[in-house]
C-alpha cells in the first residue's frame, strides 16, 4: 500500500483486513505499507503479526504510533527512508506483484497461483511519479471492476481470491 494522504485510519484498517480473516490471524501475509505522508516521508511499515486483544482500528493504530516512534514490536517494524523500487525488487524474487487498478484487466482474467503481491493505493490514490517507477516491475495490473472500493475491502475481496486460488 503506498499512500501520501496521512491518514493512518486508513493504514490501521488495510492491516486488519491483511492479517486476519474472520475467525482467526493469518499467517500467510506480510502488509507493506509505504508511508508518503508527513512528517518524515518515506516510511515503510511492515506487519505480519499482531497481538491484538480488541481487533480494533484504534487498537492497530496505537500499535503503528509505537512502532513509528521507535518502539521495537512484536510482528511489526518500521523502515526509515524506504523506496518503493527497492521494497519491489525484494518482493519479487519470490512474489509475482501486481498493481490493483481499476483500469487493469479484470481479475476474473487471472489464474493467481504460488505467491501473488499486490500494489494497493488511499484514498488519494497511488501517485503518478511511483506508478512510472514501478511499471517495469509488474507482472500486470489488475481491476476489481470499475468502481473504485475502500483499500481494506479491496484487501479483503484479494485475500478472498487467494485463499480460493
Amino acid at each position: 500500500m503506498a499512500t501520501a494522504g496521512g491518514r493512518m485510519d486508513v493504514v490501521a484498517r488495510s492491516i486488519l483486513y491483511a492479517l486476519y480473516d474472520q475467525i482467526e490471524q493469518r499467517g500467510d501475509t506480510l502488509f507493506i505499507g509505504l508511508l508518503n505522508g508527513s512528517p518524515r516521508p518515506p516510511v515503510a511499515l511492515y506487519a505480519w503479526r499482531l497481538s491484538l486483544q480488541n481487533r480494533s482500528e484504534l487498537e492497530v493504530g496505537e500499535a503503528i504510533r509505537r512502532a513509528l516512534s521507535g518502539e521495537r514490536l512484536d510482528g511489526i517494524e518500521v523502515e526509515n527512508g524506504a523506496r518503493i523500487t527497492d521494497i519491489l525488487e525484494t518482493v519479487r524474487k519470490t512474489h509475482r506483484v501486481y498493481l490493483l487498478d481499476e483500469s487493469g484487466m479484470h481479475f476474473s482474467h487471472f489464474t493467481f497461483t504460488g505467491k501473488n503481491a499486490f500494489i494497493l493505493g488511499d484514498h488519494i490514490g497511488i501517485p503518478a511519479w511511483i506508478i512510472s517507477s514501478i511499471e517495469n516491475m509488474l507482472d500486470g495490473a489488475v481491476s476489481l471492476g470499475k468502481k473504485p472500493y475502500l483499500t481494506s475491502h479491496c484487501i479483503a475481496f484479494l485475500n478472498e481470491l487467494m485463499d480460493r486460488a
